[in-house]
């Protein structure tokens, strides 16, 4: 997620569909996370906070004036 976000911001290529990817991967992340154990959540959480900053970097981007 993060290389994939790092090379597209550099150059400034396939910005809409890494976005969606790293969306689609987030989402995934969470709906795992609810299957496991409460106990257990706490390493994914990092994680997905990862791949959510590097979207949101991504679409800062995009949406820049």
């Amino acid at each position: 997620g993060e290389l994939a976000s790092k090379a597209a911001l550099d150059t400034n290529h396939r910005l809409k569909k890494t976005e969606i990817k790293l969306r689609e991967l987030s989402h995934r992340m969470s709906d795992i996370r609810k299957t496991w154990a409460f106990e257990d959540r706490a390493p994914l959480d990092p994680a997905i906070q990862r791949v959510e900053a590097a979207r949101n970097k991504l679409l800062d981007r995009m949406f820049q004036k």
